[in-house]
């Protein structure tokens, strides 16, 4: 009817590189530099022109290179935002 739509579901895969990093008192090499993600998230829009909406990601892999502990460094992340389309 407003040539729009209000609600929307969002799903799929993300890929994510690490162009550089800086840390102090962390071994940065440790880190990798690809990373593939799976999301989930929902919006809203008010009207044609703005919105919000929250998304949750998280890694299908570890954060970091291999490491002799058995600890697991997994990469999530809750994403809220205000939307405006032009």
């Amino acid at each position: 009817k407003d040539g729009y739509y209000k609600v929307r579901v969002e799903g799929g895969l993300s890929y994510g590189y690490l162009f550089g990093a800086e840390a102090t008192g962390f071994d940065v090499e440790l880190l990798k530099n690809h990373d593939i993600s799976w999301l989930l998230g929902a919006g809203i829009n008010f009207n044609k022109r703005f919105g919000i909406s929250i998304r949750y990601t998280s890694s299908f892999m570890d954060m970091l290179n291999d490491i002799a502990d058995e600890a697991i460094y997994k990469s999530y992340f809750l994403t809220f935002r205000t939307e405006v389309n032009f």
